[in-house]
């Protein structure tokens, strides 16, 4: 278990570690690999695979104590920094078996993180229908993926919805409503049509009165659109609010 304590690993050849050898076999998307692994932290990476291999777990404390006795170019401080260095860079976990390295090996990880990438703002209930997991299994998957920072999540509106790392935070409450049920129709209607009367967009949408006022005030509410009362007409108009016209004919 994560919390055992494991014995010292002694690596098999360790006078044949090199960087060399382990950032080629380097499979993460964190960047390149020269932008990773030191020679240092090759050798300290190669030894914490051998580690996760026999015990499925890496703990850091014995990492350092196998690290010191097989790594005869560096002192122990040296040692330790590049460790710390690892686990910020999340390379390296203390108490898990994963490394970056292995994470999108699972199928249903990498089916995960394509989905988040083609549909940024989706949330659990979505995912889980979309995939047919279980919750608990669903969850766990998503944690990893997220531990790794191979995607994010935050709450919007009481919902979960997860994105790619690299969406920009300020586009968050538009990519979880155009993954809401209706509101993605609602809102390209009025990205390609401009501003529209209520009762307009009752009928392009088929929508019962209640519904699109419902959904057209929600939107309202989160700053996504205006809404623009006409009283001399007794009229109400509804349009996207010029910050949001361009990203949303984007994505």
């Amino acid at each position: 278990m994560a919390d055992e304590k494991t014995s010292p690993i002694v690596p098999e050849k360790m006078d044949k570690v090199n960087s060399q050898a382990v950032v080629e076999g380097f499979r993460g998307t964190r960047g390149s690999a020269s932008q990773l692994f030191t020679r240092l932290g090759a050798q300290v990476y190669k030894i914490a695979q051998q580690m996760m291999n026999k015990h499925y777990c890496i703990n850091i404390s014995d990492l350092v104590t196998s690290c010191t006795r097989f790594i005869k170019n560096a002192t122990k401080r040296d040692i330790i920094e590049e460790i710390d260095r690892l686990e910020r860079e999340k390379v390296l976990f203390d108490g898990t078996a994963l490394t970056i390295d292995d994470v999108l090996e699972n199928p249903t990880r990498k089916e995960l993180l394509e989905i988040v990438s083609t549909s940024p703002g989706i949330n659990f209930s979505r995912l889980r229908n979309t995939t047919g997991k279980g919750n608990h299994l669903l969850a766990w998957h998503l944690a990893v993926l997220e531990k790794f920072a191979f995607l994010r999540s935050t709450t919007i509106d009481g919902s979960q919805v997860y994105l790619p790392k690299d969406a920009p935070p300020e586009h968050d409450v538009l990519n979880a409503f155009l993954n809401k049920p209706g509101m993605r129709e609602l809102l390209l209607l009025l990205a390609r049509y401009g501003k529209m009367k209520g009762r307009e967009i009752e009928l392009a949408l088929k929508l019962p009165h209640a519904t699109a006022f419902r959904r057209l005030q929600k939107l309202v509410e989160r700053g996504l659109i205006q809404e623009l009362v006409d009283e001399e007409n007794d009229a109400t108009w509804y349009e996207i609010k010029p910050a949001w016209i361009e990203p949303i004919r984007k994505l």
